[in-house]
């Protein structure tokens, strides 16, 4: 399988992350998966994007909006940007067509709300990546020091269900 350089971080780009204290070795495979699939469901012409939790833009692409509740990374991005909760975010109903959630619901400790909220601003036929660490028998000391709630089993799809969302496909990438 050939590696095109739009779908994958080389190893220098990993090592310039790395230096700058960005990313590790498993949040730079996560955010590299993370790219993977954002490339399987592109946007329709003129269709609004949001990525919430975007922390540094690593993954942000021109023409996205970049939402974080921290004030500080936002600072260095191009894109447009905006500091908000994902509990209570500032966007009107059904705005997006594409909502990307990389590995941050599991920080939030109403993730009912959040996901709620998500459901919310998502156009009735909008698509959402929601990315989250799988295998609650993982949990661990290591979580909570990252600042972790939970990790997830089967029950999150039952979660998303009962909000509204229909499952696309439910894809998991190893225990950790």
């Amino acid at each position: 399988m050939s590696k095109r350089k739009d779908v994958f971080w080389s190893e220098n780009e990993y090592e310039k992350m790395k230096e700058m204290d960005i990313v590790g070795p498993i949040e730079f495979s996560q955010k590299r998966k993370s790219k993977q699939m954002i490339e399987l469901m592109p946007p329709e012409e003129g269709g609004k994007i949001v990525e919430i939790g975007c922390g540094s833009g690593d993954l942000l692409r021109q023409g996205w909006i970049g939402l974080d509740i921290d004030r500080a990374p936002l600072a260095k991005i191009k894109n447009t940007c905006v500091q908000g909760d994902i509990c209570h975010l500032p966007f009107v109903d059904e705005v997006f067509d594409r909502i990307i959630i990389s590995y941050c619901l599991s920080d939030i400790e109403n993730d009912t709300l959040a996901i709620r909220e998500i459901y919310r601003i998502l156009k009735r036929n909008g698509i959402s990546l929601i990315e989250v660490p799988y295998n609650s028998g993982l949990y661990s000391v290591k979580d909570k020091i990252e600042g972790r709630f939970r990790r997830y089993d089967d029950g999150f799809i039952d979660l998303l269900t009962s909000v509204g969302f229909k499952i696309l496909k439910k894809k998991l990438h190893g225990g950790g």
